[in-house]
């Protein structure tokens, strides 16, 4: 299962600033929707501890408008501005390079690790900011996935009556 938000934010390459579609994305992100790297690497468990992103991926079209070739981007740093732990004086390290034609969510040009927060900084139950996904196991088919998430939305709204209520899978 892998959870996504993406959102324009303003990216800095050298001394050259533009807005690009940025995803924040978890570890298992790539991995549900079957995406390997043309360069570099995907997100790993390390880079999904707690605290500001310092490494992100870039796709392909991306990495060539601005460094030449993707695979002379790995290496090389961006700076994102969009408010919170994307801050435009915190260099990020690019890792990866993915496809042009993984742009999913929302034509996304740019990915960054969004880990979940530990207990004690939970977030806001009012954002529901993120989308999730999941890939079915090979022994399991839609109505049983089905089923499960109907049981889970169940219980959310027991628990968290204020913000679930009506919240469907």
């Amino acid at each position: 299962m892998a959870y996504f938000v993406a959102r324009a934010a303003a990216v800095i390459v050298g001394e050259q600033a533009e807005y690009a579609r940025v995803a924040r994305v978890s570890g298992d992100f790539f991995r549900v929707f079957g995406v390997q790297p043309i360069a570099g690497r995907l997100f790993d468990s390390k880079d999904m501890a707690s605290g500001p992103p310092t490494i992100a991926i870039l796709g392909n079209s991306f990495a060539k408008s601005h460094f030449g070739r993707g695979s002379q981007a790995i290496g090389r740093t961006i700076r994102i501005n969009s408010g919170g732990t994307l801050n435009a004086n915190r260099p990020l390290s690019i890792v990866g390079v993915v496809a042009s034609d993984s742009a999913f969510p929302e034509g996304a040009e740019i990915w960054v690790p969004q880990p979940l927060p530990d207990a004690a900084n939970a977030l806001s139950r009012t954002g529901q900011n993120f989308w999730a996904a999941a890939r079915l196991k090979p022994d399991v088919n839609l109505k049983q996935a089905q089923s499960e998430m109907t049981t889970i939305a169940a219980r959310l709204e027991a628990q968290y009556p204020d913000t679930n209520t009506g919240r469907r899978a």
